[in-house]
């Protein structure tokens, strides 16, 4: 979805992963399982229908199988197929015998796949012989495709070519032995691998005469390929000028521009100036195309133009909930991030609109984890001086707050002036104001964790609002409040209103009690004389307490608990008819949601934290079940779970989803992501069991499994 050096320039935030999942490991796929000898060598075609008659194409009426062995691709840039073939991605599985047929096409910046309509239950090609092994696939000059087909038995094989019938072979001519002239001419070819061989054999010459005859191409050719291709092949010879960037930039082609502000990169590196291409950069931020906007936001971090926050704004602006747009923004936002802020906070419209709200937050916390003063600077300016909303102003200032604890700061130590001193006298009053919306107050009650107050100052107020009636979310805020404070006072004070809590309430106290790692031995003391339960904490805390570095908590934990329960035979046999019950696909989901989506995501609900449950579906219902029960079983590399303590004594628990020279990211259930600071962080360490927690089975019926089964791997599709 983007090159790595982009998300490499600003750390400080948790950037989405590179790689995308178009296509499911879970796809299916209809292998020819008809017996009897194989025609034409092995494999065995016959048109299907009627968009496409010409076409080599198998069908059977086999059961579905899964797409788990793909083993070469290719995308179909030739000119021998139908129309509609073209950009198809043909995938090839050796162990099915078949070769897949995929519909590529693009929502918003992502790229999706599904089956062409015409092949509902058929594959492109497929055979039922059983040394046929397709491996791999490649566009050819013809504009065919060529199938090498590996076969078992020795160091034998077959090359096939797929084309049409009554296909009539073009006459190519020797591209190695063609003049300048004839290969700049070919980069209009309607054939891929004519074009790519062309500019090929262009860069290799190195013709004085080429870049010449290349600016005729872009600026005359009616084909937007061959422009795109000039353009490339100009800049290749090192012969690319400002006037043809800027012709480009205008193109009327989406891809022709794209390409465009991705090549002016190369221009500046060379020291050609990009001075004269600033002034277009902001008539490209309004551009009508998503495309080049979100390689123009990519850029603007490499040129760093003056005027680079409003251009920022501008693009996101046009694209606030896109997540890769909103990526691209903040990998440019390394150098001036407090200016983009004031830009972005500065507009009502956006301010006010919850996607805005959410991308300033993540903004403030990002300036807050890199704790630069050129950065936080304006924000805080723009705080002072902006009569703001209570409930934004509290969000706001809680964010930078947020992100300067992750680094080892702190408010009061980035404003010594007490700039938002008057936002958390206005916190500190709202907390406790039973007439005012839920929200507001939520907001208030999270500033009051990491303002200027301390808990001798702030923590009676804080307290009152637990286990007196107040709404509950309210009751929890008030308790992550009182875990960032580091007081000796506190293990002791939510004990003593334990009774009152509600038990949602309990599990987040005992959350805030063991992110500091001087108060897990009070935790401990508490579950040993039974003045809180176990049932108040949560599967992955009494891990946690397991495997504690304290040697004390450790030993204690498991002599209370007993070892990680990696195998659970009686969970397991609890639900022994499941596999044998016929499940309700809705019921189901409403299961999923409730006990799965935190951290899985299906059918596009839910957070992608844990495995691909889509992927799951290829093991059966048996191995997710298993999966299910047993979490601490089998657990992948790249799901281990991992405990951080950071400088100033927090633990944090979570999944090692990036790391770099300078920071780390840790991924938590409900799409939290923390960036922190490696400096801020002497202790991580992975563990042996699963973030995903033993018991989550419990108060299911058989066939409330059964339904759960059902939703994530369904009989029939």
């Amino acid at each position: 979805m983007y090159e790595r050096r982009y998300a490499g320039r600003n750390p400080f935030f948790a950037v989405p992963l590179q790689m995308l999942d178009a296509a499911s490991p879970a796809t299916p796929i209809f292998p020819f399982t008809a017996s009897g000898p194989s025609e034409a060598g092995g494999v065995t075609p016959r048109p299907t229908n009627a968009l496409a008659p010409a076409l080599f194409q198998a069908t059977n009426a086999a059961a579905s199988a899964w797409l788990t062995n793909a083993c070469g691709s290719a995308v179909y840039r030739g000119n021998a197929f139908p129309p509609d073939y073209a950009g198809n991605v043909f995938v090839a599985d050796p162990h099915a015998r078949v070769i897949h047929r995929m519909v590529l096409r693009e929502s918003g910046l992502e790229p999706v796949v599904s089956r062409a309509p015409e092949d509902r239950n058929v594959e492109f090609l497929a055979s039922n012989d059983a040394s046929f092994r397709p491996v791999q696939i490649v566009n050819g000059p013809d504009g065919a495709l060529y199938i090498a087909d590996r076969q078992t038995v020795g160091n034998r094989g077959r090359i096939y070519r797929v084309v049409p019938v009554n296909f009539m072979r073009p006459r190519t001519q020797q591209l190695g032995k063609a003049r300048t002239y004839d290969l700049v001419a070919t980069l209009s070819h309607p054939n891929g691998w004519q074009r790519d061989t062309a500019a090929r054999l262009l860069y290799a010459r190195r013709d004085p005469a080429a870049p010449a005859q290349l600016a005729s191409v872009l600026a005359y050719s009616m084909s937007p390929l061959a422009r795109l291709h000039a353009l490339h092949a100009i800049e290749g010879a090192g012969a690319l000028s400002q006037i043809q960037l800027a012709r480009a930039l205008a193109d009327a082609d989406e891809r022709v521009r794209e390409h465009a502000v991705l090549l002016s990169e190369k221009l500046a590196a060379r020291g050609a100036g990009a001075n004269p291409l600033w002034n277009r950069f902001p008539k490209l931020a309004a551009d009508p195309s998503l495309r080049v906007r979100y390689q123009l936001a990519f850029t603007l971090g490499e040129l760093q133009p003056p005027d680079i926050g409003q251009a920022l704004a501008e693009i996101l602006r046009r694209s606030p909930t896109n997540p890769w747009m909103q990526a691209a923004v903040l990998s440019s936002a390394a150098g001036g991030a407090g200016n983009l802020f004031v830009a972005l906070a500065g507009d009502t419209r956006f301010r006010g609109d919850p996607a805005g709200r959410e991308f300033l937050r993540r903004l403030a916390t990002m300036i807050g984890v890199r704790g630069r003063p050129d950065d936080t600077a304006p924000l805080l300016e723009f705080m002072a001086r902006t009569p703001l909303q209570p409930q934004q102003a509290f969000m706001l200032a809680y964010a930078l707050g947020q992100g300067l604890r992750r680094s080892g700061g702190s408010l009061p130590q980035v404003d010594p002036e007490g700039r938002l001193q008057k936002y958390y006298v206005e916190a500190l009053r709202m907390a406790g104001n039973n007439f005012l919306f839920d929200p507001v107050r939520v907001e208030a009650v999270r500033l009051l964790g990491v303002d200027s107050y301390t808990f001798a100052t702030a923590g009676d107020r804080v307290l009152l609002l637990l286990g007196t009636g107040q709404p509950e979310p309210v009751e929890i805020a008030a308790i992550g409040a009182l875990g960032r404070f580091n007081d000796p006072q506190i293990a002791p004070a939510l004990f003593r209103r334990w009774r009152v809590l509600t038990p949602r309430s309990r599990r987040e106290a005992v959350t805030a009690l063991l992110a500091r790692s001087n108060r897990a031995a009070d935790v401990m003391a508490a579950l040993g004389d039974g003045r809180i339960s176990r049932a108040d904490v949560a599967p992955a805390q009494l891990d946690f307490l397991r495997t504690h570095r304290d040697p004390a908590t450790s030993r204690e934990a498991l002599r209370l608990f007993g070892p990680v329960p990696a195998q659970r035979p009686a969970a397991l046999r609890q639900f022994s008819t499941v596999l044998r019950l016929a499940g309700v696909p809705d019921r189901g989901r409403v299961i999923f949601l409730a006990r799965c989506s935190a951290c899985h995501r299906l059918g596009g609900e839910g957070q992608a934290l844990g495995p691909d449950l889509a992927a799951a579906r290829i093991g059966g219902k048996e191995s997710i079940l298993k999966a299910i029960v047993e979490p601490d079983a089998g657990i992948r590399p790249e799901f281990a779970t991992y405990v951080i303590e950071t400088a100033t004594g927090e633990n944090l628990i979570g999944l090692l989803r990036d790391q770099n020279s300078t920071t780390l990211t840790l991924a938590q259930p409900y799409g939290v992501d923390i960036v922190l600071p490696r400096a801020n962080v002497p202790y991580l360490r992975s563990q042996d069991w699963s973030l995903m927690p033993a018991g989550l089975e419990e108060g299911l019926t058989p066939q409330a499994m059964a339904d759960l089964l059902e939703y994530i791997a369904p009989e029939r599709w």
